[in-house]
């Protein structure tokens, strides 16, 4: 049995109401709640997540400091240093008909449905606060879950969310962290030369590809299929050699992305082994309780039992 799940992804927003709308009209997300924000630098928060999803489906929070005006940039570069975050990012059964949807529902999307080399048919759109959003199209048979009619359904299908995107700049230590410390596994390796780049897919599961092999182009229908949450590691080629590169995490100015909630079944044994084996911990008691761990990137991750309160 896998020993954790995705359970959350925090962002910073400017207005959290409209995006909040806006995840919910435009892509079928539910409002689950919100937190008011008290006190000079408390944060406020709106928990979305998809009504019809798979148990245990990770809860998008999106907080705002409303005391303060803290500048925002969700992806691209703040002057000279390139930002971490990149996505998440949504499979959805005919692309083509959410595509035609978002665009008669007035949501800027860029290309057209295309066929991405030998990866996916995919499109990419951009919420309110400028986050990338990527549609990918899934073949097969619709989820196994029951969802709401299909004319119900703003994307015209039950969409699955599939993916949170970090770019890293090593593969070799992110691999060590969330695949040999916090228990992922590696599902798929995509190498796209023609971009200098290559993708990682890791998930909290016991599932294994169909091909051993981790570059097969047949288990990438398969990856789509999946009714999970991956982490997405992208690692553009050279950035390992550059001893002074780095990627803006976003969780200080400009803020962007502010950290993944992990749900383990050992919170505490996992936070001692990762401090035993060198990781960094923190606990930003000027902000919000709980305990987080670094990455090699130094993107942050909590670690807890349950995320059902932020």
């Amino acid at each position: 049995m896998t020993a954790g799940r995705i359970a959350a992804l925090r962002l910073w927003t400017v207005d959290p109401a409209t995006a909040a709308d806006f995840y919910r009209e435009r892509l079928g997300m539910a409002l689950l709640g919100t937190v008011a924000a008290s006190g000079q630098d408390g944060i406020g928060l709106h928990r979305l997540g998809f009504p019809a999803g798979p148990r245990g489906a990770p809860v998008l929070e999106l907080c705002h400091r409303p005391a303060s005006a803290e500048r925002i940039v969700p992806q691209g570069r703040d002057g000279e240093r390139p930002m971490g975050y990149w996505k998440i990012g949504l499979t959805v059964q005919d692309i083509g008909r959410a595509y035609t949807g978002l665009q008669k529902g007035g949501v800027k999307v860029g290309d057209p449905p295309h066929q991405f080399r030998d990866i996916a048919k995919l499109c990419h759109l951009e919420d309110p606060d400028g986050y990338c959003i990527e549609l990918i199209e899934r073949s097969g048979h619709p989820p196994a879950f029951a969802g709401p009619a299909l004319a119900e359904q703003p994307l015209g299908s039950t969409p699955i969310w599939s993916q949170i995107t970090l770019r890293v700049k090593d593969p070799a230590p992110s691999l060590a962290f969330y695949r040999d410390l916090l228990g992922m596994r590696l599902l798929a390796r995509m190498p796209v030369p023609d971009y200098r780049f290559t993708l990682y897919f890791l998930a909290f599961t016991d599932e294994t590809p169909p091909d051993p092999d981790l570059e097969a182009l047949d288990n990438r229908d398969w990856l789509w299929n999946r009714h999970y949450v991956t982490l997405e590691l992208q690692h553009r080629w050279g950035t390992e050699k550059d001893p002074g590169f780095a990627y803006h995490t976003g969780a200080a100015d400009p803020l962007g992305f502010d950290h993944m909630a992990i749900a383990a079944r050992d919170p505490d044994g996992l936070v001692e082994h990762a401090e035993r084996a060198g990781f960094t911990l923190c606990r930003p008691a000027d902000r919000e309780n709980g305990t987080f761990l670094l990455d090699p990137d130094g993107y942050r991750v909590s670690v807890g039992e349950n995320r059902t309160e932020p």
